[in-house]
């Protein structure tokens, strides 16, 4: 992908990346050997190859520190693939198409109107995109999932814990 103007070895976004790969969540123990396999099944604690889901957008303030997470991410660990989700409606869903960046799009808004119809559907739309992630997450293979703010980072993120997938929160 395009590399994200001003954010190239920010030493901020470096230190998470670090953190990212370097101290990931403790496996929950199992009853059968002791440790789970990461789920990906890809060695990441060896530092094998890693496959990263960074969720954000909406607003380049969302979007931008994303992308430069997930580019630290692939230079820190050049087998490291990385899949971006947003929203149909953000920023995203312009910018990532001509980005060369891997993406995945969910049908994902705010709460809009206070009425009674205007929330419930609103619920049904975020239950949906949680299904959606949880769909993506599978395909993917996702080792880690990083939750960097906007619309389509809860589903996702709602998406991994149900899922149990290391999650990462990072918040501009």
């Amino acid at each position: 992908g395009r590399p994200v103007t001003g954010m190239q070895h920010n030493p901020a976004v470096a230190a998470l990346a670090s953190e990212l790969l370097h101290n990931p969540a403790p496996p929950e123990p199992s009853n059968v050997d002791g440790y789970p396999a990461p789920p990906g099944g890809k060695g990441t604690a060896a530092g094998g190859e890693m496959k990263v889901i960074i969720a954000g957008g909406g607003t380049g303030g969302h979007l931008f520190p994303a992308v430069a997470l997930g580019e630290e991410l692939k230079r820190e660990r050049p087998g490291t693939e990385v899949l971006h989700v947003g929203t149909s409606a953000g920023m995203e869903a312009r910018w990532l198409p001509k980005s060369g960046h891997a993406y995945e799009l969910l049908e994902v808004h705010g709460l809009r109107g206070k009425d009674v119809i205007s929330r419930i559907k609103a619920l049904a739309e975020f239950a949906s995109a949680i299904r959606r992630a949880r769909s993506i997450l599978s395909h993917f293979g996702a080792d880690l999932v990083v939750s960097a703010g906007g619309y389509a980072s809860a589903p996702t993120a709602v998406a991994a814990i149900i899922s149990r997938q290391p999650l990462g929160l990072r918040e501009r």
